[in-house]
């Protein structure tokens, strides 16, 4: 009975405490990263932009560290892997997560993942482009202003208030 209850040991959380959010950890990994594809991402510019994956391997979490931005697990840095246990603390940058497999604390919400759409492409062309220079031009750049823009307006006003001072005498 109890493995059907919510927070039993069945389900194990990755817990943002930052955002107070849960995120539940399966054979589908929990994706932390600069990146909007993660699923939790920090607005970190040392952070990488995939840092790490929390999931579940042979009845055991795990956590995956192949950013180049070290991940923290209980103080010690991880290097390739490292096994999850009960309160767990995974420091990045400046974010603390906690894992648990316990019930979750009040006030954390769970996350629920969304589903890809059936026909629908992967959306990496959709992605947004995390850095934007003015002199690498691509396809969605803007055109820049036109330089003389000022000085037509400028023009444009003189004219107009010349125009007033002479008529209006």
């Amino acid at each position: 009975m109890e493995a059907t209850e919510s927070g039993s040991h069945s389900d194990a959380y990755v817990i943002y405490e930052f955002e107070r959010r849960a995120y539940r950890v399966s054979e589908i990994p929990v994706r932390i990263g600069r990146d909007g594809a993660n699923d939790i991402v920090l607005r970190e510019s040392a952070v990488s932009r995939f840092n790490t994956e929390v999931r579940h391997e042979d009845d055991r979490a795990m956590v995956y560290s192949p950013g180049s931005t070290p991940t923290l697990l209980d103080g010690e840095p991880v290097v390739e892997k490292a096994g999850l246990s009960e309160g767990s603390r995974m420091e990045i940058g400046s974010a603390v997560l906690t894992y648990t497999e316990k019930r979750l604390p009040i006030g954390v919400s769970v996350v629920e993942r969304a589903k890809k759409r059936d026909g629908s492409r992967d959306d990496v062309t959709n992605r947004r482009d995390t850095i934007k220079h003015p002199l690498i031009k691509g396809t969605t750049a803007e055109q820049p202003p036109d330089p003389l823009l000022r000085a037509k307006v400028m023009t444009g006003v003189l004219i107009i208030v010349a125009l007033l001072y002479f008529f209006g005498r």
